[in-house]
């Protein structure tokens, strides 16, 4: 698939007002999976909400940039990702495109399924992330994954469209991600280690490699990778046991999922109810029809085993084409990992930003009704010790209710006293309404909280692991906020 320009979108920024309800986010997505990579730039434009006298600022529109050929993920002799080699490509990306890395808000670099495991993968997104620009962050995580390609398939945008329960199967080349989506939400995601690159041989059909999870569903990765071919009918037969598993949900039969595959735990049972089903990933090419050309793995085979049981009627709902297949994760990650606040936030001045990397909490408290101050204080104390988590901290709270002065007071000196007195670090606050500013007034000037104080509003809070949070962007004054998970493995 060859890099393609897009024209930037017109814009009605002729009124005076225009960017104090509007934003324009130039992002970044480079995905580096376990087959392939490549980058996609983005333009997302937020808007503020007119309703309710809401700052919330809402995604209207998405459009691409500029996106890059998939090229095969490069690794060197030692089985480690090739560090140089993807420099290059970034780099090469940026020229062709015409983006310099000060021109980019934001965005994300992801790592997936066999290419996080590498003992390198950390440092190497991490300065990929470092030389794409200056809030460009690093993510890896079954889940952020899943509900990045379920967004950037377009997959939840046709449950929106179509008001249908859809289950994505997102297949790749280290693992498969399932995401139930309804009504234009991800409800629930979940991760089996397979893909199609468990087994990989040369244009001579010598083995390359035969990945050790095989031995999990009875196949001997040692026997594989010590023939001298991988004949057409083991391909098959690989590839049939793979796809068995890979559509076991799809079948509405998960209990022939071997547990020691589920990367995530158990499978939710959610995942069961859908009405149609979509595929993302790599595989989806061959199931579509898109693609017909062989990598040396056993994408092909699995694409027509799928597309087999999609003709004999042995899924459990119709399958409809959601637009992206193997560029939906990076879609996702150049088009939906970076919302942005409220621009009703408070921020001290010796808040030192861009932050990267600070783990969030979700302290178990109810802020309906009432507010007490110790009890608050008490399900910070427990959540963070729950975590063992040192230095700062996100505390995420959904708040429902009246913004009353008493109820906003008593949230703040629950945080003060469940924060302590360290001063070294900053107070974040992440909530789903729209007292940001208020709260943070009360914590600076009347609980008198020494450490700087971050209290960012309107986010989306669902679970996630981890927060970047950047400089403000003028002159809307909302701040870039990426929500994230990072699980990085060091096995190999």
């Amino acid at each position: 698939m060859p890099p393609q320009k897009l024209e930037r979108p017109a814009r009605d920024d002729e009124h005076a007002f225009y960017y104090l309800d509007n934003v324009h986010v130039t992002s970044v997505g480079v995905d580096i999976g376990s087959a392939t990579a490549q980058l996609m730039f983005s333009e997302v434009h937020l808007q503020r909400q007119a309703q309710g006298l809401s700052s919330r600022f809402v995604v209207v529109d998405r459009n691409v940039l500029w996106r890059s050929e998939v090229r095969l993920t490069p690794y060197r002799p030692d089985g480690l990702i090739d560090a140089d080699l993807i420099a290059d490509f970034v780099e090469d990306c940026y020229r062709a495109a015409g983006i310099h890395r000060r021109e980019v808000d934001g965005g994300a670099v992801i790592l997936t399924g066999e290419a996080l495991k590498r003992r390198n993968a950390r440092p190497l997104a991490e300065a990929v992330a470092a030389g794409t620009g200056e809030f460009v962050c690093v993510s890896a995580g079954h889940h952020l994954e899943a509900m990045l390609t379920a967004q950037g398939s377009g997959s939840v945008d046709l449950s929106a469209t179509t008001g249908k329960a859809l289950l994505c199967v997102d297949i790749g080349g280290g693992t498969t991600k399932l995401s139930l989506l309804r009504d234009g939400e991800v409800a629930v995601t979940a991760a089996i280690e397979l893909g199609a690159r468990m087994v990989s041989f040369d244009a001579a059909r010598a083995p390359i490699e035969a990945n050790p999870v095989l031995a999990t569903i009875g196949i001997d990765p040692v026997e594989l990778g010590a023939r001298a071919l991988i004949d057409e009918e083991t391909e098959s037969a690989c590839a049939a046991a793979l796809t068995r598993r890979m559509l076991a949900v799809a079948r509405r039969r998960p209990e022939e999922i071997e547990a020691a595959l589920l990367l995530t735990g158990p499978l939710p049972s959610e995942l069961l109810e859908f009405e149609a089903i979509t595929f993302a990933g790599g595989v989806s090419e061959y199931i579509y029809g898109r693609e017909a050309r062989a990598f040396g793995d056993l994408g092909q085979a699995i694409g027509a085993a799928v597309r087999a049981a999609i003709a004999d009627g042995s899924l459990g709902a119709e399958v409809l084409d959601p637009g992206e297949g193997i560029r939906a994760t990076v879609a996702g990650a150049s088009q939906c990992a970076v919302q942005v606040s409220g621009s009703t936030v408070a921020v001290s001045a010796d808040a030192d930003l861009p932050l990267r990397n600070v783990p969030v909490v979700h302290p178990a408290t109810d802020l309906q009704g009432a507010l007490d101050a110790g009890m608050i204080a008490a399900a910070i104390r427990r959540a963070v010790t729950a975590h063992g988590v040192e230095g700062a901290v996100a505390l995420a709270f959904s708040f429902s209710g009246p913004p009353s002065y008493a109820r906003l007071r008593a949230l703040a000196d629950g945080i003060g006293a469940g924060l302590g007195d360290d001063t070294s670090v900053p107070a974040v606050v992440m909530l789903d309404s729209d007292i940001g500013a208020s709260l943070g007034q009360i914590l600076g000037e009347e609980v008198g909280m020494k450490r700087p104080v971050i209290c960012l509003d309107n986010l989306e809070l669902k679970p996630f692991d981890f927060v970047d949070i950047g400089r403000p962007m003028l002159p809307s004054g909302v701040f870039p906020i990426v929500i994230k998970s990072l699980l990085f493995g060091s096995t190999t």
